[in-house]
């Protein structure tokens, strides 16, 4: 992993004015924030795509863990070869399964409780990190509601969607140096949202962490092009 720094991509033009400035910061929305483009190239095999989406569908559907079998007859692949696949992308990280090895979470979106919670027409759902949150919203262009905690301070963060558009600010850090490693355990508990970059700022480099820093706003088309393919195969 490179050395620990951050660099704001949104946010701080008025930073750079005043002399105190972070970087490149000001190209907002002029490049892919690093973290983003790094978790982004390595896609699935076209082959676990079809399994991939059939089981975040059902996940959001039925809102409760699904069974392998239920996966095989909505992706029209058989039930050994859909465990085989869902063990594949559990070891990647890109998928989980309770104790009866059905599925509880797969794309970011899970039905077990994480920092994040999604609620969309009265029903909740969590995701793993704080870019699947606004990926899935995105690409659903659904209305709805993430509510999150902070790292270390604890603080309440509700963010409202409005067709899949994040209606008030928020910050999100973004983690560099991803190296194929479990993306769940190592990538996403490192990126979360923040009240704002500031509060993002002092949380990574109290923690050592390199990233990019961006306002939800800024990184939500984006997002939502990441999953779009898994919303609509």
């Amino acid at each position: 992993m490179a050395q620990p720094g951050v660099s704001r991509s949104a946010d701080c033009c008025s930073d750079m004015a005043t002399g105190s400035g972070l970087g490149d910061c000001c190209r907002a929305g002029a490049r892919t924030p690093e973290g983003i483009a790094e978790i982004d190239s390595r896609r699935i095999s076209p082959e676990m795509a079809d399994v991939r989406s059939a089981g975040f569908t059902l996940l959001l559907e039925e809102g409760r863990s699904v069974p392998p079998i239920d996966v095989a007859t909505a992706s029209g692949v058989s039930e050994i070869e859909v465990q085989a696949r869902l063990a594949e992308t559990v070891a990647e990280g890109r998928a989980r399964l309770d104790k009866s090895e059905d599925l509880i979470g797969i794309a970011g979106l899970s039905v077990v409780p994480t920092r994040h919670r999604l609620d969309i027409d009265h029903r909740t759902w969590f995701t793993w990190c704080a870019l699947d949150a606004v990926g899935i919203l995105g690409a659903l262009e659904a209305d709805g509601r993430v509510t999150s905690i902070e790292p270390d301070t604890g603080d309440r963060i509700v963010i409202d969607f409005v067709g899949g558009v994040p209606a008030g600010p928020a910050s999100m850090f973004i983690l560099r140096g991803y190296d194929g490693s479990n993306v769940v355990d190592e990538w996403c508990s490192q990126v979360n949202f923040f009240v704002d970059a500031a509060a993002a700022e002092a949380w990574a480099e109290a923690h050592h962490r390199d990233g990019d820093i961006v306002s939800i706003a800024d990184v939500a088309g984006e997002a939502a092009q990441m999953w779009g393919d898994v919303v609509r195969p």
